[in-house]
């Protein structure tokens, strides 16, 4: 490597330039064969803050490095909070942030060397972190990231200022080169463009080559039997597969579904399910019916023509989405509740653990929709503490605003959160203001989360291209069903994100569990609002719960086993 002199005290490293941290050395090529870095820069102070965090074995660390100016040594502060859960590393995130003064400092690029291997020393001192190599490649992960992002981004302009022309985006692509040096896979390490998006969300999802002739969709029905509606599909050969929506919605959706969207199903061939659902959309102009109302009658239609071309293929939903990776799905029990005072709330949520199972819970802070105003005063403020204070580091928590506060106060309460160490921290501002609840992402090191309210695919491309959250949730039925939730999840899995669906309550667990069999990661936890006690005896062998897992039907379809019992006494909805 060969040193030349330019303007202003900085140095160009001629040839490919490398760092190296905790052992490990990247090289890092630039176009020309030249890497510039800075090692004396004019009017700027850096500030850079790594955060490395893991929604699977609950690893976190966070370190901060400051470059002081007038003086001409590194001086690091670094705060580190680290907890392991369990095995296996889930998700490194980093963030950064650079700041100008108005004074002349020094500064070089070994100095952020010096500091990785401090914060290497620290973090494998925390005896928390119970596994050698995990902790020793977490940290190499975040360092070199660190390192690696800085030196590409952090460099001298033509005239000797100091120029940081980094966005979010740029910064965390830089860092998951140096993830990848180590082998640790960056959930925010990668930045894919929106070509590269689209075309993951683009390709095939439906796996029925088994299905050699048509199986053409005869008869769309709305039936009632009991509390329960149910959506029944019928091929002109005598096929039959069913959906279940949730519970209330039919009746306010009826029209839309039987007027808008039943009939242009009618007469197609339900093997080319993904084309026919775009000509659902373009049909009489429903495009123009944008919104949950209609992508939840679409989604209830498509439900019940996959348990169709499920029964016919003998494999279950997951099967002919994807390829299964698990049968079974750990989840957390969810109370919708704002009515109850903090100590109310606690013994709800105990009732809830110990009716379902769960090993995780979600409650919820704030007054929903609300203008930050809380639903009765101090409740979020008096509840957050107080259910960890109840329930000790054995019971994981998740928290949800639904749409409650600005970003000023959404921070404040993720902060409340992260004292806690909740899993992640949902829909802190109104669902549709993207730019706010990107604020509070980026300000928090506890992963935000959001997607519920969410039916168009391009939004859903805009969060996880500009890492809008860290976590994307599509409501299966809201969204429009399994297929497009689908493709959701393969943008989010490109940005190393994870996709953890949103459910309505009712059946709608049962196609989160097929949901999260076939998608590679479904995040740590899934929703669960009750339902097996009603519903898994429909399944052959019955779905059950253990040790906080609920396990996948695995008969085919959507895996109900006694179909003609289930249609038995059902009547077309609005009949006498």
């Amino acid at each position: 490597m060969e040193r030349a002199a330019t303007r202003r005290g900085c140095s160009r490293i001629t040839g490919p330039s490398a760092l190296s941290a905790g052992g490990m050395r990247v090289v890092f090529p630039e176009p020309g064969g030249a890497t510039t870095i800075a090692r004396r820069c004019c009017r700027t102070a850096l500030t850079i803050t790594s955060r490395c965090s893991s929604t699977g074995s609950g690893v976190k660390a966070t370190g901060e490095i400051v470059v002081n100016s007038g003086s001409a040594r590194t001086e690091p502060r670094v705060a580190l909070l680290s907890r392991a859960r369990s095995g296996g590393l889930r998700s490194v995130f980093l963030r950064s942030s650079l700041e100008r003064s108005k004074r002349d400092h020094p500064t070089n690029i070994q100095g952020l060397v010096g500091w990785s291997r401090l914060l290497r020393s620290r973090l494998l001192r925390k005896k928390t972190l119970r596994s050698p190599p995990l902790r020793a490649r977490l940290c190499d992960a975040g360092v070199m990231s660190l390192a690696a992002a800085t030196e590409r981004h952090y460099h001298p302009t033509c005239h000797g200022r100091a120029h940081m022309a980094v966005n979010r985006r740029q910064w965390l692509a830089a860092a998951g080169m140096g993830l990848a040096a180590t082998g640790v896979a960056a959930k925010a390490g990668k930045a894919p463009s929106l070509e590269e998006l689209d075309r993951a969300a683009q390709r095939p999802v439906l796996k029925v080559d088994g299905l050699t002739n048509s199986v053409v969709i005869d008869s769309i029905r709305l039936l009632k039997k009991g509390d329960e509606y149910i959506v029944h599909v019928r091929s002109k050969d005598g096929a039959e597969g069913v959906a279940l929506p949730q519970p209330g919605r039919p009746v306010e959706f009826h029209p839309i579904l039987t007027r808008q969207v039943i009939p242009p199903f009618l007469g197609k061939d339900a093997r080319k399910l993904e084309d026919v659902l775009w000509e659902v959309y373009r049909h009489g102009s429903n495009y123009k019916l944008y919104g949950l109302a209609f992508w939840s009658c679409q989604a209830w239609v498509e439900f019940a023509i996959l348990d169709m071309l499920g029964r016919m293929l003998n494999k279950p939903l997951g099967a002919i989405l994807g390829d299964i990776v698990r049968h079974d799905v750990s989840f957390y029990v969810a109370s919708g509740r704002r009515d109850t005072t903090p100590a109310e709330e606690v013994e709800n949520l105990r009732r809830l653990l110990a009716q379902s199972g769960a090993k995780a819970v979600k409650f919820r802070v704030g007054g929903r929709m609300s203008r930050n105003a809380d639903a009765m005063p101090g409740r979020t403020q008096t509840l957050i503490p107080l259910v960890r204070k109840t329930f000790g580091d054995g019971i994981d928590i998740h928290a949800d605003s639904n749409s409650s506060y600005d970003p000023p106060q959404a921070i404040e309460v993720g902060r409340m959160l992260e004292d806690v160490k909740a899993v992640y921290y949902e829909e802190p501002c109104p669902f549709d203001h993207l730019e706010d609840t990107k604020k509070v992402a980026d300000a928090l090191d506890i992963p935000v989360a959001g997607g519920e309210q969410e039916y168009s695919d391009w939004r859903f491309r805009w969060m996880i291209a500009n890492r809008g959250v860290d976590i994307v949730q599509p409501d299966l039925q809201y969204y429009g069903g399994l297929i497009r939730s689908i493709r959701v999840a393969r943008m989010a899995e490109l940005a190393g994100m994870s996709t953890t669906v949103h459910i309505s309550g009712g059946f709608g667990f049962v196609y989160m569990l097929h949901f999260a069999s076939c998608i590679k990661d479904p995040g740590r936890y899934q929703e669960y609002k009750l339902g097996t006690e009603k519903y898994g005896k429909w399944f052959d062998p019955p779905i059950s719960v253990q040790s906080g897992k609920m396990t996948v039907p695995t008969g085919p379809g959507v895996g109900i086993s006694d179909l003609k019992g289930l249609l038995a006494d059902a009547r077309p909805f609005g009949s006498a």
